[in-house]
């Protein structure tokens, strides 16, 4: 970011986020990269300068540059969230943000993986961390960023205890099988704090664990994984095993079970079936 006063601008508001809001290191990162594509575009030197031409211009420049509507609605929420922190302390921002429209978004892809299929990538997998990077997500239903996080206080044997998403207090507990493997993993790889530390060493990607993921499901032939799938997936194998969606919605860590019924597809591409099944 070239301009220092928008830079101390932008600043500020991070720490707002991360002291006081407490924002996950997910969401700063987010509205880091935002921030600093707004500026490297736009040249804006600062938000008193910030009007609706500057803002569409920038949203122009995202959309021949092929990025997703959902994703520059994203950024306009961080700009605007920047832009309502300043106005809070009477900068004058010439922004009208009632003029600001909502790109319209593509749906929302939903992959889901069976067991079977979980466990043909298990087979492609190369080392024993890379089997349980696997097994974690579809055992558990953590979110990424809740798995990457995990540090050997947050287990207590098969038990997980861990902060996820809006700072809520998770608990989750792996299956035995992954559970011995794990403790295993731990002693061959001498684990003392986090967890995936070992996968450190293969790239400097490494900390990353979308790039472990992606080249484990490439290698088995899933050229569009995506590691949100394997929330999805393991929401829907709870509800091919008989869960209710009470249950699905305390395993899942979902405060609504409205949330919880996107994570459900057990039943897509079957009305057919459900007709014969119910009304013949």
């Amino acid at each position: 970011m070239p301009n220092p006063l928008i830079n101390a601008q932008i600043e500020e508001y991070l720490k707002f986020c991360a002291l006081t809001r407490r924002m996950s290191p997910e969401t700063i990162r987010s509205k880091i990269s935002s921030y600093k594509l707004f500026v490297e575009e736009t040249g804006c030197p600062n938000l008193e300068n910030f009007t609706n031409e500057v803002l569409n211009s920038f949203i122009n420049a995202e959309t021949l540059r092929g990025i997703s509507a959902r994703t520059i609605n994203l950024r306009v929420r961080h700009l605007s969230a920047l832009v309502n922190y300043h106005r809070s302390f009477d900068v004058k921002i010439p922004l009208n943000l009632i003029l600001v429209q909502k790109l319209r978004e593509a749906p929302p892809r939903r992959l889901v993986y069976s067991a079977s299929e979980i466990e043909y990538v298990l087979k492609k997998t190369r080392d024993l961390p890379e089997w349980l990077l696997v097994r974690f997500f579809f055992d558990t239903g953590l979110r990424i960023s809740e798995i990457a996080h995990l540090r050997l206080e947050n287990f207590s044997g098969p038990h997980i205890t861990c902060i996820g998403k809006g700072q809520k207090k998770r608990e989750v507990c792996l299956p035995m099988k992954t559970y011995r493997q794990f403790r295993a993993y731990l002693k061959e790889y001498e684990i003392t704090d986090y967890i995936w530390a070992p996968l450190a060493a293969v790239s400097p990607e490494a900390y990353h664990l979308r790039y472990h993921l992606r080249r484990i499901f490439r290698r088995a032939g899933f050229s569009d994984f995506y590691p949100h799938s394997l929330r999805h997936s393991f929401g829907t194998d709870l509800q091919r095993r008989g869960a209710t969606l009470l249950e699905m919605q305390l395993m899942l860590g979902h405060a609504s079970s409205d949330t919880t019924e996107r994570y459900i597809h057990a039943l897509d591409n079957h009305i057919d079936e459900l007709f014969i099944k119910y009304r013949s």
